[in-house]
């Protein structure tokens, strides 16, 4: 099991989470706020600055940090199909960074619920940075979880457990600076809205599996 990944909750596919150096987090925001190259014709969220970064971050010395987390993921925590190859073969690279861009929500700006699962393989959310207005009276969004509505991160995995019963079919995370998270591009997830004069940045990578190991899946 990787040291630096963290499984934050069973209930399905995988989640992974670890966190950023300050460094890091600081060299992110940075490539954001560098960034002027619109991304919303091709992204589904009701957010207005929503920024493509990928030739900056192919350029950046935090991309050695996030393939590396990503492929811990992959070879120690979730490989699905692929672990037996993993096992079998040594390779010294898995995955690719197929697309990166930012987004900039801002109050009652959000994502609906969606998957990558057209785009990529595996994603990645880093948040470089967040400011949350503490002057909101915020309202509880579940009551059982008791999460005040601060803009989560929500995942939806099978049917809602008044219709099957078992478990837990969503996971909800409250991200904080520097936070990266780790899953499969099939995991539906959602962002809820900011209140007030809170903002908040989150990075999202879409990476694809080499092709020379997915070729090896279907030997």
């Amino acid at each position: 099991m990787s040291n630096k990944l963290e499984i934050i909750q069973y209930f399905g596919p995988l989640i992974a989470k670890t966190k950023l150096s300050k460094e890091e987090t600081k060299e992110l925001y940075d490539i954001c706020l560098a960034s002027n190259k619109p991304d919303n014709h091709k992204l589904v969220g009701f957010i207005i600055e929503q920024n493509n970064i990928y030739d900056k971050l192919m350029n950046s010395k935090v991309l050695k940090t996030i393939v590396s987390n990503v492929e811990d993921y992959l070879r120690d925590i979730d490989n699905g199909i692929y672990g037996d190859i993993l096992k079998e073969n040594d390779l010294d690279s898995l995955v690719n960074l197929s697309d990166s861009w930012y987004n900039k929500q801002e109050a009652m700006e959000y994502n609906p619920p969606h998957n990558h699962i057209t785009a990529c393989d595996l994603v990645c959310v880093i948040y470089p940075k967040i400011v949350i207005d503490e002057n909101v009276d915020y309202y509880v969004v579940n009551e059982t979880t008791e999460h005040e509505q601060k803009g989560q991160i929500n995942f939806i995995h099978g049917q809602s457990h008044t219709l099957n019963g078992f478990g837990k079919s969503t996971l909800v995370v409250e991200p904080q600076e520097g936070d990266m998270l780790i899953f499969p591009s099939s995991l539906y997830h959602y962002t809820a809205p900011v209140l007030g004069e809170s903002f908040r940045y989150s990075i999202s990578c879409n990476f694809r599996i080499h092709n020379h190991i997915k070729r090896l899946v279907k030997k």
